[in-house]
């Protein structure tokens, strides 16, 4: 383990150790589930399971089986690497059948903005490295949803963020709101119905979700409520599994997961930074956010001209990870000035919340970094009736109505992704396991954190406890057009925050852990040492035994 090179001036819980197995994830009660599985003999595969079906109970808002889910896995057994991509495809509009219907913009909410869910497939994929039984992984999910779970703070102001949502669907409002309003903390919310679809699944598997009783119900219910699906979008839909996206930094491998999610835009940051002398300037000082600043604007520039759904656009991402488009990318950043909106947009014309997270690791050397989303705090708000599924809004946060976009809408297409995941390797081993929900900000606090892990030798709980920034818009459509801010967390210098005005940068101070992701991150060490750290920022927890 690399000691840290400075004892930094934030507050931090401390590092867990361990030996046998470890968990971090932002919810206690899937925290404590998952790490019981552990203790009972399952491996990393199993605790996933726990941790996510738990986290569909107890962080309602973030994510459910309605949403969409990635993951990066190691498989000690296989000595194996693997990327799930488990986004589902849009409806069958075209855009000028929603022109018609009067929109400029794809909906934010309701039943036009579903995609096809792909988190449920990727928990059937983790099933195939699982060894205990779906009976004993979902028990805990299916105790929280028929007895009820008590909401914290958080998990109440994210349902609170979303009421508009939650009151315009019977359904939803009947789960999240059945006195007529959105909960406050100490409240007990009970998901009976969510608790049957559990049932169901320990039963006959998460397929069920598209082939069986459970998928046939979700297609019934969003027909109703205005939805274009086809059956069989339903019954043909699957995770894609292949190899992570590569990139080396600083003597370690960087796997993340390719198109359509973002985790080329983490790729292409770390090949922008990677010669430049990070480390030499300080932590968080102006050059050190001022330079990663000025290569975040660069890699988004790149999946805004040219991402889309890999299978209908062509992303030409060796070239664009090539030396030589790096290296011409680099000589783009002017480390006196700050990269304005106006340049921006020539970049793009070069062409060559809400979520929630988790990583797991066991004695075995298995390895799981695992992220789950509705993506905009309660999805969609439409709740698919009996089934007790919130469903997500994927479709209407990330495609566009522009007809030479290549993230324009189109019928059975997947829409550009936010959600993205990450392994730093060594030796074709893994490292560490990392990130962190937060939509376009997830390329650039795990930028931060690796950095502050490669580049200034924080250790674990420092790394993701030390204050960070994300500089905004980044490629939601609803506000890509608005000009550059630099929102900066409390507690970074004071002396940065003037210089990089200075540098032309719209600087924003925010508070102190106001909303910047929640970080979890876990070392598996050469000599069979877990070290895990987790977010201050959040309510969860890094257990090991």
């Amino acid at each position: 383990m690399k000691p840290s090179k400075i004892r930094p001036p934030f507050q931090t819980k401390g590092l867990t150790y361990s030996k046998n197995g470890m968990v971090a994830t932002a919810n206690k009660a899937a925290s404590i589930e998952a790490l019981r599985v552990l203790m009972e003999g399952g491996n990393a595969f199993d605790a996933a399971l726990t941790a996510a079906t738990v986290t569909n109970v107890t962080m309602p808002a973030c994510c459910q089986l309605g949403g969409d889910a990635f993951a990066v896995i190691y498989s000690a057994k296989d000595r194996e690497f693997l990327a799930l991509n488990g986004s589902g495809v849009g409806q069958n509009f075209t855009i000028n059948e929603m022109r018609e219907m009067g929109y400029r913009k794809m909906p934010l909410f309701g039943a036009l903005a579903i995609s096809i869910p792909g988190a449920p497939d990727v928990y059937h994929q983790l099933t195939k490295y699982a060894r205990l039984p779906l009976t004993r992984l979902l028990e805990p999910a299916i105790r929280y949803a028929r007895y009820g779970y008590l909401l914290g703070e958080v998990e109440c102001n994210y349902i609170r963020m979303g009421e508009e949502k939650v009151f315009a669907d019977p359904d939803c409002k009947s789960i999240f709101a059945p006195d007529g309003k959105t909960p406050t903390p100490g409240t007990v919310i009970y998901q009976k119905n969510l608790a049957k679809t559990f049932e169901r699944i320990s039963k006959y598997g998460f397929r069920d979700c598209y082939e069986g009783e459970i998928g046939e119900a979700i297609f019934e219910n969003l027909k109703a409520k205005g939805a274009r699906f086809n059956w069989d979008q339903f019954t043909n839909h699957q995770t894609e599994s292949c190899t992570p996206m590569k990139v080396n930094y600083r003597g370690f491998d960087l796997l993340t997961t390719p198109p359509p999610s973002q985790g080329m835009i983490l790729a292409q940051e770390m090949k922008i930074l990677e010669r430049f002398p990070i480390s030499s300037y300080g932590h968080n000082s102006t050059l050190a956010i001022h330079v990663m600043v000025e290569a975040k604007k660069q890699a988004f520039a790149s999946r805004m001209a040219w991402a889309g759904d890999p299978r209908k656009v062509n992303i030409p991402w060796e070239k664009i990870l090539s030396d030589n488009a790096i290296q011409a990318a680099r000589e783009k950043i002017n480390l006196h000035k700050a990269l304005d909106k106006t340049a921006f947009q020539d970049l793009l014309e070069e062409k060559m919340g809400e979520t929630t997270s988790f990583v797991l690791a066991d004695k075995e050397g298995n390895a799981v970094s695992f992220i789950h989303s509705l993506s905009n705090v309660m999805g969609s708000g439409v709740v698919a009736g009996d089934t007790g599924i919130t469903m997500n809004n994927r479709a209407g946060r990330g495609f566009v109505l522009i007809d030479d976009h290549p993230n324009r809408l189109e019928p059975n297409k997947r829409t550009m992704h936010t959600l993205l995941t990450w392994i730093l390797a060594k030796d074709n081993k893994p490292r560490w396991l990392g990130n962190t929900p937060g939509g376009d900000n997830q390329p650039q606090w795990g930028m931060q954190v690796i950095c502050n892990l490669l580049d200034f030798g924080f250790n674990e709980e420092q790394a993701v406890s030390a204050p960070r920034w994300y500089n905004y818009p980044g490629t939601d459509p609803e506000h890509s057009d608005n000009p550059f801010v630099l929102n900066i967390e409390e507690g970074v210098p004071e002396l940065s925050f003037y210089e990089l005005e200075k540098l032309g940068h719209d600087v924003n101070m925010i508070g102190r852990y106001d909303g910047l992701g929640a970080q979890e991150l876990i070392q598996l060490t050469p000599d069979g040492i877990l070290v895990g750290g987790s977010d201050p920022r959040t309510d969860g927890d890094v257990l090991g035994y």
